[in-house]
Protein backbone atom coordinates (compact mmCIF):
# COMPACT_ATOMS: atom_id res chain seq x y z
CA UNK A 1 0.00 0.00 0.00
CA UNK A 2 1.31 2.95 -1.10
CA UNK A 3 2.41 5.57 1.99
CA UNK A 4 0.45 8.37 0.65
CA UNK A 5 -2.22 6.73 1.92
CA UNK A 6 -1.97 8.74 4.77
CA UNK A 7 -4.12 9.47 3.29
CA UNK A 8 -2.55 10.88 5.25
CA UNK A 9 -2.22 15.25 5.94
CA UNK A 10 -3.69 17.27 8.68
CA UNK A 11 -1.97 20.03 10.47
CA UNK A 12 -3.10 21.44 13.88
CA UNK A 13 -1.48 20.99 16.82
CA UNK A 14 -3.36 18.40 19.50
CA UNK A 15 -2.56 17.51 22.81
CA UNK A 16 -0.58 13.95 23.37
CA UNK A 17 -2.60 10.95 24.11
CA UNK A 18 0.85 9.91 25.71
CA UNK A 19 -0.88 10.37 28.95
CA UNK A 20 1.12 11.00 32.67
CA UNK A 21 3.23 7.82 34.06
CA UNK A 22 2.03 4.21 34.66
CA UNK A 23 -0.43 3.87 37.07
CA UNK A 24 -0.19 0.60 39.38
CA UNK A 25 -3.39 0.01 39.31
CA UNK A 26 -4.28 -1.39 35.77
CA UNK A 27 -7.94 -1.46 36.29
CA UNK A 28 -7.87 2.07 36.13
CA UNK A 29 -5.14 3.30 33.94
CA UNK A 30 -5.03 5.12 31.17
CA UNK A 31 -4.25 3.33 27.47
CA UNK A 32 -1.19 5.02 27.25
CA UNK A 33 -0.41 4.59 30.89
CA UNK A 34 -0.09 0.32 30.61
CA UNK A 35 2.51 -1.46 29.58
CA UNK A 36 3.21 -2.03 25.57
CA UNK A 37 2.77 -5.59 25.72
CA UNK A 38 0.14 -6.00 28.24
CA UNK A 39 -3.57 -6.88 26.33
CA UNK A 40 -5.98 -4.24 26.03
CA UNK A 41 -7.80 -4.42 29.85
CA UNK A 42 -11.10 -2.85 28.99
CA UNK A 43 -12.68 -1.24 26.00
CA UNK A 44 -11.79 2.29 25.50
CA UNK A 45 -14.88 5.68 26.38
CA UNK A 46 -12.66 8.03 24.84
CA UNK A 47 -10.81 9.24 21.64
CA UNK A 48 -8.03 9.76 23.50
CA UNK A 49 -8.31 6.94 25.50
CA UNK A 50 -8.37 4.78 22.53
CA UNK A 51 -5.74 6.35 20.23
CA UNK A 52 -3.83 5.53 23.86
CA UNK A 53 -4.40 1.94 22.81
CA UNK A 54 -4.03 2.30 19.16
CA UNK A 55 0.12 3.89 19.81
CA UNK A 56 0.58 0.47 22.15
CA UNK A 57 -0.63 -1.23 19.28
CA UNK A 58 1.71 0.42 16.56
CA UNK A 59 4.72 0.06 19.05
CA UNK A 60 4.26 -3.54 18.95
CA UNK A 61 3.74 -3.91 14.97
CA UNK A 62 6.02 -4.32 12.34
CA UNK A 63 7.86 -1.90 10.24
CA UNK A 64 5.51 -1.07 7.32
CA UNK A 65 6.63 2.11 5.42
CA UNK A 66 3.33 3.38 4.80
CA UNK A 67 2.54 3.36 8.72
CA UNK A 68 5.82 4.34 10.07
CA UNK A 69 6.12 7.54 7.43
CA UNK A 70 2.39 8.72 8.19
CA UNK A 71 3.06 8.57 11.97
CA UNK A 72 5.93 10.28 11.74
CA UNK A 73 4.36 13.20 9.47
CA UNK A 74 1.53 13.32 12.14
CA UNK A 75 3.26 12.41 15.73
CA UNK A 76 4.42 16.80 15.73
CA UNK A 77 0.98 17.64 15.30
CA UNK A 78 -0.36 15.37 18.25
CA UNK A 79 2.53 15.07 20.67
CA UNK A 80 2.48 10.96 20.05
CA UNK A 81 5.46 8.96 21.60
CA UNK A 82 8.20 7.51 19.69
CA UNK A 83 7.53 4.17 18.01
CA UNK A 84 10.18 1.50 17.97
CA UNK A 85 9.74 0.77 14.10
CA UNK A 86 10.55 4.32 13.78
CA UNK A 87 14.10 3.87 14.67
CA UNK A 88 14.62 1.17 12.28
CA UNK A 89 13.69 3.17 8.83
CA UNK A 90 16.86 3.92 7.95
CA UNK A 91 18.74 0.34 8.57
CA UNK A 92 16.13 -0.78 6.70
CA UNK A 93 16.19 1.48 3.80
CA UNK A 94 20.34 0.78 4.15
CA UNK A 95 19.15 -2.72 3.91
CA UNK A 96 17.14 -2.96 0.84
CA UNK A 97 19.21 -0.68 -1.02
CA UNK A 98 22.55 -3.17 -0.75
CA UNK A 99 20.33 -5.68 -1.51
CA UNK A 100 19.41 -4.46 -4.53
CA UNK A 101 15.88 -3.09 -4.10
CA UNK A 102 15.95 -0.18 -5.61
CA UNK A 103 12.73 0.19 -6.75
CA UNK A 104 11.64 0.17 -2.83
CA UNK A 105 14.02 2.64 -1.87
CA UNK A 106 13.12 5.12 -4.97
CA UNK A 107 9.29 4.37 -3.27
CA UNK A 108 10.80 5.85 0.36
CA UNK A 109 12.52 8.66 -0.80
CA UNK A 110 10.09 10.28 -2.69
CA UNK A 111 7.94 10.65 0.79
CA UNK A 112 11.18 11.04 2.87
CA UNK A 113 10.12 14.45 3.85
CA UNK A 114 7.59 12.98 5.92
CA UNK A 115 10.25 11.82 8.19
CA UNK A 116 12.33 14.88 7.57
CA UNK A 117 11.14 18.36 6.66
CA UNK A 118 14.26 19.29 5.74
CA UNK A 119 14.82 16.67 2.80
CA UNK A 120 14.48 17.56 -1.00
CA UNK A 121 14.43 15.62 -3.79
CA UNK A 122 16.89 16.02 -6.19
CA UNK A 123 15.06 16.76 -9.87
CA UNK A 124 15.45 13.54 -11.23
CA UNK A 125 13.91 11.63 -8.64
CA UNK A 126 11.27 13.93 -8.13
CA UNK A 127 10.25 13.39 -12.08
CA UNK A 128 10.37 9.63 -11.68
CA UNK A 129 6.54 10.01 -9.20
CA UNK A 130 4.06 8.24 -11.51
CA UNK A 131 0.03 6.87 -11.11
CA UNK A 132 -0.53 8.70 -7.78
CA UNK A 133 2.30 9.62 -6.45
CA UNK A 134 2.51 12.13 -9.69
CA UNK A 135 -0.36 13.98 -7.23
CA UNK A 136 0.88 13.77 -3.80
CA UNK A 137 4.45 14.25 -4.60
CA UNK A 138 4.56 17.22 -6.22
CA UNK A 139 2.11 18.52 -3.45
CA UNK A 140 4.77 17.54 -0.75
CA UNK A 141 7.56 19.25 -2.25
CA UNK A 142 5.75 22.82 -3.55
CA UNK A 143 7.52 24.91 -1.69
CA UNK A 144 11.07 24.39 -4.08
CA UNK A 145 8.86 22.98 -7.27
CA UNK A 146 6.06 25.23 -7.86
CA UNK A 147 3.43 23.66 -9.16
CA UNK A 148 1.71 24.44 -12.12
CA UNK A 149 -1.73 24.88 -11.51
CA UNK A 150 -2.73 24.83 -15.27
CA UNK A 151 -1.85 21.25 -15.66
CA UNK A 152 -2.03 20.07 -12.22
CA UNK A 153 -5.53 21.33 -11.10
CA UNK A 154 -7.00 19.37 -14.11
CA UNK A 155 -4.88 16.09 -12.45
CA UNK A 156 -6.84 16.74 -9.25
CA UNK A 157 -10.37 17.06 -10.66
CA UNK A 158 -9.58 13.95 -12.32
CA UNK A 159 -8.38 11.95 -9.54
CA UNK A 160 -11.44 13.36 -7.36
CA UNK A 161 -14.00 12.19 -9.78
CA UNK A 162 -12.57 8.88 -10.16
CA UNK A 163 -13.94 8.25 -6.36
CA UNK A 164 -12.03 5.34 -3.94
CA UNK A 165 -8.65 5.69 -2.93
CA UNK A 166 -7.66 8.51 -6.00
CA UNK A 167 -10.09 10.98 -4.11
CA UNK A 168 -8.91 10.83 -1.11
CA UNK A 169 -5.38 11.48 -2.46
CA UNK A 170 -6.29 14.42 -4.05
CA UNK A 171 -7.56 15.89 -1.09
CA UNK A 172 -4.00 14.98 0.92
CA UNK A 173 -2.44 16.41 -1.83
CA UNK A 174 -4.65 19.72 -1.75
CA UNK A 175 -4.26 19.81 1.94
CA UNK A 176 -0.09 19.52 2.00
CA UNK A 177 0.06 21.94 -0.83
CA UNK A 178 -1.85 24.30 1.48
CA UNK A 179 -0.11 23.26 4.49
CA UNK A 180 3.09 24.81 2.43
CA UNK A 181 1.35 28.07 1.33
CA UNK A 182 1.01 27.00 -2.49
CA UNK A 183 -2.47 26.42 -2.88
CA UNK A 184 -5.40 27.88 -1.15
CA UNK A 185 -9.25 26.93 -0.69
CA UNK A 186 -9.88 30.68 -1.25
CA UNK A 187 -8.36 30.94 -4.01
CA UNK A 188 -9.33 27.29 -5.90
CA UNK A 189 -12.79 27.30 -4.12
CA UNK A 190 -14.49 25.64 -6.67
CA UNK A 191 -11.60 22.78 -7.45
CA UNK A 192 -11.59 22.42 -3.44
CA UNK A 193 -15.87 21.67 -3.40
CA UNK A 194 -15.50 19.20 -5.71
CA UNK A 195 -12.59 17.49 -4.02
CA UNK A 196 -14.43 17.54 -0.41
CA UNK A 197 -17.69 16.42 -1.76
CA UNK A 198 -15.76 13.18 -3.78
CA UNK A 199 -14.98 12.48 -0.18
CA UNK A 200 -17.72 13.08 1.59
CA UNK A 201 -19.72 10.81 -0.65
CA UNK A 202 -17.29 8.31 0.18
CA UNK A 203 -18.65 8.38 3.48
CA UNK A 204 -22.37 8.51 2.23
CA UNK A 205 -24.82 8.76 5.06
CA UNK A 206 -23.84 5.86 7.25
CA UNK A 207 -20.35 4.67 7.01
CA UNK A 208 -19.40 1.05 7.09
CA UNK A 209 -15.77 1.82 8.73
CA UNK A 210 -13.90 0.26 5.59
CA UNK A 211 -10.12 2.00 5.68
CA UNK A 212 -11.07 3.82 2.96
CA UNK A 213 -13.45 5.38 5.06
CA UNK A 214 -11.36 6.18 8.05
CA UNK A 215 -9.14 7.85 5.34
CA UNK A 216 -11.89 10.13 4.04
CA UNK A 217 -12.84 10.78 7.52
CA UNK A 218 -9.43 11.31 9.08
CA UNK A 219 -8.80 13.72 5.50
CA UNK A 220 -12.23 15.54 5.56
CA UNK A 221 -11.49 16.09 9.47
CA UNK A 222 -7.87 17.55 8.80
CA UNK A 223 -9.36 20.20 6.23
CA UNK A 224 -11.56 21.58 9.00
CA UNK A 225 -14.60 19.95 8.26
CA UNK A 226 -17.63 19.04 10.84
CA UNK A 227 -18.68 15.61 11.03
CA UNK A 228 -20.97 14.04 13.13
CA UNK A 229 -19.69 13.06 17.21
CA UNK A 230 -21.68 9.87 16.49
CA UNK A 231 -18.88 8.89 13.88
CA UNK A 232 -16.11 8.93 16.38
CA UNK A 233 -18.20 6.65 19.32
CA UNK A 234 -18.62 4.11 16.19
CA UNK A 235 -14.81 4.11 15.65
CA UNK A 236 -13.88 3.71 19.12
CA UNK A 237 -15.95 0.93 19.57
CA UNK A 238 -14.59 -1.10 16.66
CA UNK A 239 -11.68 -1.08 18.18
CA UNK A 240 -9.96 -4.33 18.45
CA UNK A 241 -8.40 -6.43 21.93
CA UNK A 242 -5.09 -5.61 20.65
CA UNK A 243 -5.46 -1.82 20.27
CA UNK A 244 -5.77 -1.79 16.12
CA UNK A 245 -8.14 -1.36 13.91
CA UNK A 246 -9.34 -3.76 11.32
CA UNK A 247 -9.68 -2.34 7.78
CA UNK A 248 -13.08 -3.71 7.40
CA UNK A 249 -16.03 -3.73 9.43
CA UNK A 250 -16.30 -7.34 9.42
CA UNK A 251 -12.94 -8.24 9.87
CA UNK A 252 -11.29 -9.26 12.87
CA UNK A 253 -7.37 -8.97 12.71
CA UNK A 254 -5.62 -5.15 13.36
CA UNK A 255 -4.02 -3.49 10.64
CA UNK A 256 -1.65 -0.61 11.14
CA UNK A 257 -2.59 1.57 8.36
CA UNK A 258 -5.89 1.38 9.62
CA UNK A 259 -5.06 2.04 13.09
CA UNK A 260 -3.37 5.05 12.46
CA UNK A 261 -6.37 6.55 10.13
CA UNK A 262 -8.54 5.59 13.20
CA UNK A 263 -6.47 7.08 15.15
CA UNK A 264 -5.23 10.47 13.33
CA UNK A 265 -9.64 10.69 12.90
CA UNK A 266 -9.82 10.60 16.54
CA UNK A 267 -7.25 13.10 17.78
CA UNK A 268 -7.95 16.02 14.59
CA UNK A 269 -10.04 18.41 16.71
Amino acid sequence: MLLVFLLLCGFISCKSSAGPSASTNTSTASPADREDNSPLLSKAKTAEEATGYGISYLSEAKWEFDFVYLYSYLQPKFGWRNLPAQAQTLSIQDSLRNAGSNSQVQEFKLFQRLIDPQFVLVPEDYDRAKDVDAITVPALYCDRYPLDTATYFPVLRTQSDAGNYAASHALLAFIWAEEKHCLSRSNAPKLYAQIIAANEALLGERPIWTDLQLEAAALLSAAGKTLPDEWKKEVIALQNADGGWSDSMKGTQSDSHATILAMWFLTVE
